[in-house]
């Protein structure tokens, strides 16, 4: 329950909304099992509650790790796009206090927020120390190293074999998010074309629970 609550925090959703929101579903699947119970008259039904809450429990509470896991992966893709601009704006010879500057504006909020406190604990340190507090807010460790070929850039006042590195770090890091991003495209493609055959395997239950419940009732009339 410790890693749920820190999950729900994380994403920066109320606690106690998101537990009225499960157990309202567990009042919906229990209703369901004693409905199923009243017109079938079989006590095999109120299996439906229990089996469908052990499936909904684990659908809704694996859903933050899930959501966290996308949020993580769009930041990262982001930083890519980012400092794609910076790097043209290097080029362009912009130091690197104003390359970080003139990014800001594209971020979205949350990023943008990391990028105005790196900025100004730039003015304000001139370590490694803002650099590395940067990249450690995100998941990938090559996003640091990016950020420390960054600082050598600094440090050595835009030296053309730092630079180069910086160049070489951030294309690999490029290169394996859009390969990264080109699988999920596939596999979101391949898993819409199971969706026709779950659908078909659903309608092959319902039909041979009809069944059944013909041939029951057929027997018991003998």
């Amino acid at each position: 329950m410790a890693t749920i609550r820190k999950n729900i925090a994380i994403l920066g959703l109320n606690f106690q909304k998101e537990l009225i929101f499960y157990f309202f579903g567990i009042l919906l699947l229990v209703g369901a099992g004693v409905g199923l119970w009243l017109v079938q008259g079989q006590i095999i039904f109120m299996l439906v509650p229990v089996l469908g809450s052990i499936v909904y429990s684990y659908a809704y509470f694996s859903r933050y790790g899930k959501r966290i896991m996308r949020l993580r992966r769009e930041e990262e893709e982001e930083f890519v796009r980012l400092f794609t601009y910076f790097q043209v704006y290097l080029n362009d010879g912009y130091n690197i206090y104003n390359a970080l500057s003139s990014i800001v504006p594209f971020a979205s909020s949350t990023i943008g927020a990391k990028l105005e406190k790196l900025i100004a604990d730039i003015d304000t340190d001139k370590t490694i120390r803002p650099f590395i507090e940067f990249g450690n807010s995100f998941e990938d460790i090559q996003i640091r190293q990016v950020m420390l070929s960054i600082f050598q850039m600094v440090d050595q006042g835009n030296n053309k074999a730092y630079m180069d590195q910086f160049k070489h770090v951030f294309g690999r890091l490029s290169d394996q998010k859009h390969e990264l991003h080109k699988q999920k495209r596939i596999e979101r493609v391949q898993s819409m074309a199971t969706f026709p055959l779950v659908g078909s395997g659903v309608s092959m239950i319902i039909l041979l629970a009809a069944l059944a419940d013909i041939i029951g009732g057929v027997m018991n009339g003998f």
